[in-house]
């Protein structure tokens, strides 16, 4: 076989995976490398559309949901999710990264006594909106530079306090100087800077030692599978073990809303009072988004509870429209034009 049929047939073969692959695969990431490591070694495999649904630090393990195909349109409604973890920190001493990757830059003498005066120091994080300043060793952007660029030059910038959220802040064990825990925040929340500002609270010192994600939005680690056991299943052609569908992932990640005829009717005309009612009394406080479909199944768009004005309604769901797979395209309009 030539070179250029050898081509040829390499590029169906990818064609076919990005195809068969419009979904996320929600992977168990090993300690040791990155989370674009993660989505380096995927591309090899044919699956040329991916992209993450937030990072993992190199030393951390856990649940790393990745977006393929076109399910990478999803993505942007993902990104805000909230996340779960357990990890470990060691009071007494810490590093420039906050993690047991850097050598320790600074000890004290003062450790927490107990579990309980760990666990009611963790409590005061709850309830309230915490200000969190992101680490300098981090991805996040100040005047177009990446922080951890600057750190890696000796160089450290002013940073301006974020608003986090915190919960279910558990402690579950205790041995001096190792306290192991579980907490669950909200997006873009540094679990790193958590730990350090949980041994400053306790007058000490501290740095995590392992960090393990247990949730990311809707998805837990208990679906997700082993790096290599999806690697041997893509080499293979086969459906990856961890793997949810685009059909799978809009019933994970949006309330499901059903409206009658004539609301749909309605809708496709530009005439919105009636949808937006509903999805008003319908949708919880902290859903920002609803998946609106006639009885029949058919998928009509995904739309902002944000109101809008009529003309704007109907573009709105047009441009929802365009986001969405072929095939879901195809279903919208057959709804519409039998409307």
């Amino acid at each position: 076989m030539n070179s250029s049929n050898k081509s040829k047939n390499s590029e169906r073969t990818t064609a076919s995976l990005d195809c068969s692959f419009n979904g996320v695969l929600l992977i168990d990431k090993p300690a040791g490398i990155t989370s674009f490591d993660v989505l380096r070694r995927l591309k090899t495999f044919g699956l040329r559309d991916v992209g993450h649904g937030g990072t993992l630090d190199p030393f951390a393990t856990g649940l790393l949901v990745v977006f393929s195909g076109t399910a990478l349109r999803l993505a942007e409604y993902f990104l805000k999710s909230d996340k779960a973890y357990e990890a470990t920190v060691v009071f007494g001493a810490t590093t420039a990264s906050g993690d047991v990757t850097d050598p320790v830059l600074e000890t004290s003498a003062t450790l927490p006594a107990t579990l309980a005066t760990i666990q009611k120091a963790a409590h005061e994080f709850e309830g309230q909106d915490y200000l969190q300043t992101p680490p300098m060793h981090s991805a996040k952007k100040i005047d177009g530079k990446k922080l951890y660029e600057l750190a890696r030059q000796g160089k450290t910038v002013e940073r301006e306090p974020v608003k986090c959220r915190v919960w279910n802040f558990k402690i579950l064990d205790f041995t001096s100087p190792r306290a192991r825990f579980s907490v669950e925040v909200g997006s873009g929340t540094f679990i790193r800077v958590l730990a350090q500002d949980l041994a400053k609270k306790l007058g000490s010192l501290g740095y995590l030692d392992q960090l393990r994600r247990l949730r990311s939005g809707p998805f837990k680690i208990e679906q997700a599978s082993k790096l290599e056991e999806i690697a041997t299943a893509l080499r293979e052609k086969k459906q990856p073990p961890g793997f949810m569908s685009f059909d799978q992932v809009i019933q994970a990640l949006f309330t499901t809303l059903e409206i009658d005829h004539h609301a749909a009717l309605a809708a496709w005309n530009g005439h919105q009072p009636k949808l937006f009612k509903m999805i008003e009394g319908k949708l919880a406080e902290h859903d920002q988004h609803a998946r609106v479909h006639q009885r029949d199944q058919h998928l009509l768009a995904n739309r902002q509870r944000q109101p809008l004005i009529r003309d704007e309604a109907l573009q709105h769901l047009h441009q929802r429209a365009r986001l969405l797979p072929r095939h879901y395209r195809s279903h919208i309009n057959d709804r519409k034009n039998s409307l």
